[in-house]
C-alpha cells in the first residue's frame, strides 16, 4: 500500500502517497554518513582533501544542523513504533533538559563518526520498516495518530529525508570500487554498487537488486558456518552452481545460502533431499 487517507487541512480526507517517503527512508543512513562526512575537515570518503568552502565554519554549519535534525526524527520514529522487547537505543542520543531528543551523540566532527552514524541510522531505519506495514495501515485511523498527526509526518519527512537528499545528492559522494550489473527486473545495465553491499539499486527503475558475491568454497563454508565438504556435496548434486577459480571453484555466497536454507527446511520436515510441498 503506497497510498493512505488521512484527514485534510479543512477536515475532508485526503489521500497521500508515501512511496516518496518509503524510498527515502532506506537512504537515510548513507544522507547521515555523506553529511558526516562533509563536516569532517580535511578529510572525505576517498581521502582526498575537501573543498575550501566545505572546510570553512560557516560550510559545515548547514550539515551539521541537518545530522542533529534527521537523526533525531529517525530515532523518535523508531521509539514511537518499537516492538516491545528491543535493545534500548537510548545510548545514541543527546537530549535537552526538557529531555527533548536534539541530536547523535559524541559522533559529529569524529574521524569514524560518519561510520558510526551509518551504523546507528540502520538499526534506526530496520525498526522503521519492521513496522511500516503497521506504521501505513494506523496512519488513517484518527485513535493512532491524531486528526493532523499522520498530515506532520508526511511534512515532517519532506523537511528530514526528501529536501535533505535534493540538497546533497548521494551522487556527489566520492566513488567507490563498482561494476556496472544488468537489472533483472527491466535489463538496463545501471545497477552500480559498491561490490561489498548486499543490495543495489537500478537507476532506471529503482527496483533493488541483490549484488552477486562470488568466493571460494572453503570462504562460503565459513561464512555459513558449515563444513567445506557440505559445500562441495551441494556443487556435486547440481543444488549449487559453480565456476572455476584458479585451480578450484567460487560459489555466489546468495546462493549457498539459499541452499543451505532449503536444506534446513528439508531436515525440519525430515524429507531429506526430497522436493519441498508446495
Amino acid at each position: 500500500m503506497a497510498e493512505v487517507e488521512v484527514g485534510g487541512a479543512f477536515g475532508a480526507p485526503e489521500r497521500i502517497d508515501l512511496a516518496p517517503v518509503r524510498h527515502a527512508l532506506s537512504q537515510a543512513p548513507d544522507l547521515l554518513q555523506h553529511l558526516a562526512h562533509l563536516v569532517i575537515k580535511g578529510r572525505f570518503e576517498d581521502g582526498q582533501p575537501v573543498a575550501r568552502d566545505v572546510q570553512s565554519t560557516p560550510g559545515r554549519i548547514a550539515p551539521m544542523d541537518q545530522i542533529d535534525a534527521t537523526f533525531a526524527w529517525l530515532w523518535v520514529l523508531a521509539e514511537k513504533w518499537q516492538r516491545p522487547g528491543l535493545t534500548s537505543v537510548e545510548h545514541m542520543v543527546r537530549r535537552a533538559d526538557s529531555g527533548k531528543v536534539l541530536g547523535p551523540r559524541g559522533v559529529k566532527g569524529t574521524p569514524d563518526g560518519g561510520d558510526v552514524l551509518l551504523v546507528w541510522a540502520q538499526t534506526l531505519v530496520h525498526r522503521i520498516e519492521a513496522q511500516w506495514s503497521i506504521l501505513e495501515v494506523s496512519m488513517g485511523d484518527p485513535k493512532a495518530w491524531g486528526q493532523y498527526e499522520a498530515r506532520e509526518f508526511v511534512e515532517s519527512a519532506d523537511a528530514h529525508l526528501l529536501r535533505p537528499l535534493a540538497m546533497w545528492p548521494l551522487d556527489e559522494r566520492a566513488p567507490v570500487p563498482a561494476k556496472p550489473r544488468e537489472c533483472p527486473t527491466c535489463g538496463e545495465r545501471d545497477v552500480w554498487a559498491d561490490l561489498d553491499s548486499v543490495t543495489a539499486l537500478c537507476k532506471s527503475c529503482r527496483k533493488t537488486v541483490v549484488v552477486e558475491r562470488w568466493v571460494s568454497l572453503a570462504e562460503a563454508a565459513k561464512v555459513l558456518g558449515v563444513d567445506v565438504t557440505t559445500v562441495r556435496r551441494w556443487v556435486a548434486s547440481e543444488q549449487l552452481t559453480a565456476r572455476p577459480l584458479g585451480r578450484g571453484k567460487q560459489v555466489e555466497l546468495g546462493a549457498a545460502r539459499e541452499v543451505q536454507r532449503l536444506a534446513e527446511a528439508r531436515m525440519k520436515l525430515g524429507i531429506g533431499n526430497a522436493p519441498l510441498p508446495a
